[in-house]
């Protein structure tokens, strides 16, 4: 009797090519092409066909990833499903998410709120499909995404030089239309994986100016901070020497802090309408500021009366769906203690889950390398964005446990012994 061996991954479906080939198109659908959609549409080369594309595309990409799942069942595809604690951790919170909008949409508590609560679902789990399934170190999906890298930048430069960037991006009373939060963010994201996965360290950096720039010319503030902290700590993760590294960030943070600091009044008479100039001229009066703290300030009486249960959407009295906390008291507020004690958790689970990852490294493809200090990227990334610019419903947090789950299933993959008609039995590494 002959005993064969073989290792997979615990999805056994997207070492499949043309799954693969799918969840490709998933991703470069839902993340550039919402940019892409919307920049035509605001120069006229098409109309809204989608709407607001955000619910669309990602229902969409979801029922895409749901066909191609089916199709592997009857080919045993899927029977090797394992999950990481980061994935569990998030499913459970995506559940109690659930059931509290179904709740309070039930007993109409703030049906605005529920509403745009529906539609966070559905945008959740596409970018979390997309972020788990997608070959993100796939060298066809780079080439794809630096091709649409490239074009998003040329068409943000050519607006930029034709002085028509601050008439595309202003305020629109319809609301399917993007912003520049919303391209921003798709620019961003965009970026990240192309990045990640170039070997050449001056390459990034010039993927990281690159961004800086585009994503400053469209006036995304948190953006540009978590593109900055995402390079940062990405380059950490990828140094040897971690002491002389932090000596030489911190004398360029602060030589570029210098520089910056300045030639702000310039900048200020070239980009007037610029958001990220404005912010840094005046902070302490800056109208969204402002309005922010306005929003803590709600949030934190609506915990302080309602601590356990939380008051869920309560913030719909500040004017709209959108009043929201830009931070993690969002989660207290809409979820009650247990939201939030289940969201630290998954915090905490996923940052242990890098810090033990580090150590089981060595002698790993340098691909695997590379997804561990994207993940930690995107870990600080979110962390940022979870203290002070979003709420618990950014997309931000799935992406992390999507690139976290294909960490674990490359580095702690199953073993799977075939011994004649025995039949399978499962080992983990």
């Amino acid at each position: 009797m002959v005993m064969t061996e073989s290792v997979v991954l615990p999805l056994a479906a997207p070492r499949n090519a043309p799954f693969s080939k799918a969840m490709t198109m998933a991703f470069v659908f839902l993340v550039p092409g919402y940019f892409l959609y919307h920049w035509m549409a605001l120069v006229g080369l098409m109309p809204l066909l989608l709407g607001g594309y955000s619910n669309e595309s990602a229902a969409i990409a979801l029922m895409w990833v749901l066909l191609w799942g089916l199709c592997g069942l009857p080919h045993g595809s899927l029977d090797r499903l394992r999950l990481s604690w980061a994935e569990i951790l998030y499913g459970i919170f995506m559940l109690c998410f659930g059931v509290m909008v179904l709740t309070h949409w039930g007993i109409g508590t703030a049906p605005q709120v529920s509403v745009s609560h529906t539609a966070s679902i559905i945008q959740l789990l596409a970018a979390f499909a997309v972020f788990r399934l997608a070959p993100l170190q796939s060298r066809g999906l780079r080439q794809v995404l630096l091709v649409t890298v490239v074009a998003m930048s040329l068409l943000v430069y050519q607006a930029a030089v034709a002085d028509t960037l601050t008439l595309l991006l202003a305020s629109s009373d319809d609301t399917r239309v993007a912003n520049y939060q919303g391209l921003g963010r798709a620019f961003l994201l965009t970026v990240v994986p192309v990045a990640a996965f170039t070997s050449s360290r001056w390459k990034r950096m010039l993927h990281y100016f690159n961004a800086t720039m585009v994503i400053f010319l469209l006036g995304a503030r948190s953006e540009v901070a978590g593109l900055l902290v995402f390079a940062a700590t990405f380059e950490w993760m990828l140094m040897r020497r971690k002491g002389r590294t932090l000596l030489i960030m911190t004398v360029l943070l602060a030589a570029t802090a210098t520089l910056l600091m300045a030639i702000l009044p310039l900048l200020g008479e070239w980009f007037p309408d610029n958001r990220v100039l404005l912010l840094l001229q005046g902070f302490e009066s800056d109208g969204s500021v402002l309005e922010r703290g306005e929003q803590i300030r709600f949030a934190l009486g609506s915990i302080a009366t309602h601590p356990v249960l939380g008051a869920y959407g309560s913030y719909g009295e500040l004017g709209n769906a959108g009043s929201y906390a830009h931070n993690i008291l969002s989660v207290w507020v809409d979820l009650g203690i247990l939201g939030l004690v289940i969201l630290l958790a998954l915090l905490v689970s996923v940052s242990v889950t890098y810090f033990a990852a580090t150590h089981a490294l060595a002698g790993r493809p340098q691909r695997d390398i590379a997804l561990h200090a994207m993940g930690a990227g995107m870990l600080m990334q979110t962390l940022v964005f979870l203290l002070a610019a979003k709420s618990f419903t950014d997309v931000s947090i799935p992406m992390l446990v999507g690139v976290t789950g294909m960490l674990c299933a490359r580095l702690h993959p199953l073993r799977v012994i075939r011994s004649g008609p025995r039949g399978v039995q499962l080992f983990k590494l």
